[in-house]
């Protein structure tokens, strides 16, 4: 599943480069308000157990891919900077049990150039499962800490609407556990 990542990584670093708007002559609107971005994609999720046990046996890790979403909100602080929540989840089978992993991150996004960002923050991190996997034998709801950071491309389609392909990057670390998910997601955002 490294190999995912890497070919996530390396299809947005093309799209990065061969969708400029500052190369074209372009200026991005400025950033002045609120915005709302959706988005939905495919990511790649390590799970590491600090212990083996009899639930798993002696297996310590496991990595799954499936869908991933997020969904931002927030304000603009000025036109390079905004703030904002920022909901990433990810769901999979693991083991035969459907687990949700999410992040609840307060993050500060920068803009280095004119469409393209990068962000970051530390997060709430909750896990869900359905039970009779590899976390527990009945349904389980687990939090604990996390942090999430990113980079984009923001694609005005016009002077309110833009197609943000991003790039994602959580960590979460529960007591005994700790997950990695890289994904890639395509959002829709709306600025005013």
């Amino acid at each position: 599943m490294d190999r995912v990542s890497n070919a996530c990584t390396l299809f947005f670093l093309l799209a990065v480069a061969t969708s400029s708007p500052a190369a074209a002559g372009k200026q991005l609107p400025a950033h002045t308000g609120f915005f709302a971005c959706y988005g939905i994609g495919y990511g790649s999720c390590r799970v590491h157990f600090a212990q083996a046990d009899e639930i798993r046996g002696d297996r310590t890790q496991y990595r799954e891919g499936n869908l991933s979403q997020n969904l931002n909100l927030g304000v603009a602080l000025g036109n390079k900077l905004l703030v904002g929540i920022e909901l990433q989840s990810f769901t999979a089978n693991f083991d035969f049990a459907w687990t949700n992993f999410a992040n609840v991150a307060a993050v500060l996004c920068y803009y280095p150039a004119s469409e393209i960002f990068v962000r970051a923050g530390p997060a709430l991190a909750l896990l869900s499962s359905g039970g009779g996997g590899f976390i527990e034998s009945g349904g389980s709801t687990h939090s604990g800490l996390g942090f999430s950071a990113g980079l984009g491309l923001e694609h005005r389609l016009t002077k309110r609407l833009a197609v943000v392909p991003s790039l994602h990057w959580n960590y979460q670390h529960f007591e005994g556990m700790s997950t990695n998910t890289v994904s890639l997601t395509v959002d829709l955002g709306l600025f005013w």
